[in-house]
């Protein structure tokens, strides 16, 4: 497995339900104008090799057979690995190069967004015989047949990779696109992996005043 990173940037009537319902209405306007909008991108990452989703794992006895570790009450301690063969040393392989990538750097805060893309190996039967590779033209565009994991794992395993190098929390992360691609004219398989802060991060960000706390409208008013 080859890995290789760039980085970027450091880088009706006034009643307290209607109030309500306007402010939330607020909200929802402004989030679908400019708030839910992908900020100032913060790091891409490049990492060579297939990607790895981090799906089920498989629980085993710590220690050898007929000598397992056991707990005070006599239980048998057991350790969990991921159930998908290379996982790990793919995630460890992303954290590694999420670490070199963001040296010196602290942890991100506020809203994030990930944007990732994963490229995969077409199979043989995709191609013609012969030495020319020509791809059949039934091949299927997008990997969305192949024995490799959905998205949504495919993105599992990179969040938890960089968790505690780039964020400390993956739940941060509240945005951002999966995609999933074959590689084609001669390219190697590889995730690309974007991230960055949302525009957004507040309320007042978002343009919108907050409403006079319940009781007070009037007071504010006189």
């Amino acid at each position: 497995m080859r890995l290789g990173h760039l980085r970027a940037g450091r880088g009706p009537g006034g009643s307290q339900v209607s109030v309500h319902h306007q402010f939330q209405g607020a909200i929802r306007g402004a989030r679908q104008a400019f708030g839910m909008n992908l900020g100032p991108e913060k790091l891409r990452l490049i990492c060579y090799g297939q990607p790895k989703g981090a799906g089920s794992k498989t629980a085993e006895p710590l220690g050898k057979r007929g000598a397992e570790v056991r707990d005070r009450e006599g239980r048998i301690v057991l350790k969990y690995r991921h159930a998908t063969l290379g996982t790990k040393d793919w995630m460890d392989a992303v954290a590694k190069e999420a670490r070199i990538a963001w040296r010196g750097l602290g942890p991100l805060s506020g809203a994030l967004w990930l944007d990732l893309t994963c490229y995969e190996d077409r199979p043989a039967s995709h191609y013609r015989g012969g030495s020319e590779r020509l791809l059949r033209p039934e091949a299927p565009a997008y990997p969305h047949r192949t024995r490799t994991h959905d998205s949504g794992k495919l993105r599992r395993a990179i969040e938890d990779s960089l968790t505690e190098v780039v964020w400390e929390d993956d739940k941060r992360v509240i945005d951002g696109h999966d995609r999933k691609r074959y590689c084609d004219n001669g390219d190697e398989p590889r995730a690309v992996i974007r991230v960055g802060v949302m525009v957004a991060q507040t309320v007042a960000d978002l343009g919108i005043p907050s409403p006079a706390p319940v009781g007070q409208e009037q007071l504010l008013a006189a």
